[in-house]
């Protein structure tokens, strides 16, 4: 019930904008909640006793609001640290992007919310990096 509850406000939480889909600013949990629900995630998900990369991405919004990437981005790291208990592989985008957006400017890295063609290559090439010594 809980999942169908949790589906449901997050159908509330995105709304059609200027001929696009998105999210409303609001919280769908309250806060910590999600963390305390995906580090439980993490470790059900390490017991299926396979090599698992946890990743922490980031939206342009972290870059462009001070006080909203912190907040985020201290998350991340918990829940990166959640990952790394439960036996999973971790890699954090943060450094790379946020190394990039200081070089290039904020536009050239990220599209809307999503990484643009450059942003996309430099999670691309960081988790190549993590997996391909696992090969």
């Amino acid at each position: 019930m809980r999942d169908k509850l949790l589906a449901a406000e997050k159908v509330k939480a995105i709304e059609w904008r200027d001929g696009k889909l998105g999210l409303l600013d609001q919280r769908v949990l309250p806060r910590g909640e999600g963390v305390a629900l995906s580090c439980a995630l993490f470790k059900r998900l390490a017991g299926l006793g396979v090599p698992m990369l946890a990743v922490a991405e980031y939206n342009r919004y972290v870059f462009e609001n001070a006080e909203y990437g912190a907040e985020t981005h201290a998350a991340s790291r918990t829940l990166l640290a959640c990952a790394a208990e439960a036996g999973f592989a971790t890699l954090d985008t943060f450094d790379g992007l946020a190394a990039a957006v200081r070089a290039k400017g904020v536009d050239s890295i990220f599209r809307s919310s999503h990484p643009g063609p450059q942003g996309a290559r430099l999670n691309a090439e960081a988790i190549a990096a993590m997996i391909s010594p696992r090969l």
